[in-house]
């Protein structure tokens, strides 16, 4: 009997030896933890930089109005002006809004290589669908692209771009567009 109480507690103190001296699984956690601490920092740095980008394109966009001149993609023609406004998160075309297209919220997005651009689609009241893709230049320029499909189908495309430099101005409110949005709201209901 004393001879097996011997072994027994020899062996518990064997065994709680061996764990002091193994390495523990947690350290090896650790180990690991300052390059995924770096990779996740990384990450960070990269979605700050992305949404401090995003934001001063909001401000450069809706600091002005943006003269552009459209050139179609198919036919052969002189160029047609348009101004493009930007304000609370919403674009609106001054041709396009005369052909019955409202004002539409545009959606920003940021590049790997750097570059801000923003997109947006309007529906006229005939049905027929404006969608522009345009990339900032700066803070003084922009283009892009502009498609416009009639509701029978037919397709125009349009590459702009807009001058070097444009008047100042503060975001106003387009009350004709709030109206029209409303309109449409109630029309779908």
């Amino acid at each position: 009997m004393k001879k097996s109480l011997i072994i027994t507690v020899f062996l518990a103190l064997a065994v709680l030896f061996f764990n002091i001296l193994k390495p523990n699984t947690a350290q090896k956690k650790k180990e690991l933890s300052p390059a995924r601490e770096s990779k996740l920092n990384t990450e960070i740095g990269n979605t700050n930089r992305k949404e401090i980008q995003l934001k001063k394109a909001k401000v450069i966009l809706e600091s002005q109005d943006w003269i552009i001149f459209l050139n179609s993609l198919t036919a052969r023609g002189a160029k047609e002006e348009d101004v493009l406004t930007f304000s609370e998160g919403r674009v609106i075309s001054r041709n396009l809004f005369v052909k019955g297209y409202p004002q539409v919220r545009y959606a920003l997005s940021f590049s790997q290589e750097g570059s801000v651009s923003w997109e947006a689609v309007a529906e006229s009241e005939s049905g027929s669908l404006a969608s522009w893709r345009g990339e900032l230049q700066g803070e003084s320029s922009m283009r892009g692209i502009l498609s416009l499909q009639a509701k029978n189908g037919s397709l125009e495309d349009f590459f702009f771009e807009s001058t070097a430099s444009n008047e100042a101005r503060e975001p106003q409110r387009d009350e004709n567009a709030k109206r029209q949005i409303l309109q449409k709201k109630r029309r779908q209901r």
